[in-house]
């Protein structure tokens, strides 16, 4: 037999299934345009010559992450280095060791800077990924609450009576004929109070309860 349907709950869970759907159009955008801003940030700021962003094979879920692609040393560091040859080589120390360990420390600076930029923006792609879990979670726990309230509902609407056992030719019908009810994955209480034996059927995952009277 089949439950009984309303079509204010139907219209809410497509509702709610639409928005999870929908969360990798909202969210991808947001990623990329963070990657954007961060090659650009890494090029403004003189860290690198030139950097742009890749997309990233999507998960199964149509989500996408983006890497960050970085050619040349960044006029910074070059900046540096030629600041050090001009002040070693006005003391005559332009071939020295001491030349030599101030560009290794100058260069392992940049470097350094460099790569809090990147961590930078890999936290803030995590973040937003994080954001996008939540919101998810958040809407799966919306679609569970409606749907348990949807199954109660249909728990909860009365049973119609099965139509009259018609017998066969030659046949008469029995005289107490059983009726039988699937009800759903709700325990119908109000069949139970009225006499009704109530058993489940089925494994956990897919449990049914099914009313018989007669």
């Amino acid at each position: 037999m089949a439950l009984p349907t309303d079509p204010g709950y139907e219209a809410r869970l497509r509702y709610i299934q639409n928005r999870m759907a929908a969360l990798p159009g909202t969210y991808n955008p947001q990623r990329e345009a963070l990657a954007a801003t961060s090659a650009r940030g890494l090029t403004d700021s003189l860290y690198a010559d030139q950097a742009d962003y890749t997309p990233m094979t999507p998960d199964s879920s149509g989500n996408v992450a983006y890497g960050l692609n970085l050619r040349g040393e960044g006029q910074v560091q070059r900046n540096m280095i030629q600041g050090n040859a001009g002040s070693f080589n006005a003391r005559g120390g332009y071939f020295s060791t001491a030349r030599n360990r101030a560009d290794r420390l100058g260069t392992q600076q940049v470097t350094n800077a460099r790569d809090a930029m990147l961590r930078r923006f890999q936290q803030d792609q995590t973040g937003l990924f994080n954001s996008q879990e939540q919101a998810r979670a958040g809407l799966s726990g919306e679609e569970a609450t409606t749907q348990g309230d949807y199954s109660s509902w249909q728990a909860d609407q009365p049973v119609a009576a099965p139509n009259p056992e018609v017998p066969a030719p030659g046949e008469a019908a029995s005289s107490a004929p059983k009726r039988r009810v699937w009800t759903g994955n709700a325990d119908p209480v109000k069949l139970r109070q009225a006499g009704w034996t109530v058993s489940r059927r089925g494994p956990s995952a897919k449990t049914r309860w099914v009313a018989v009277k007669g």
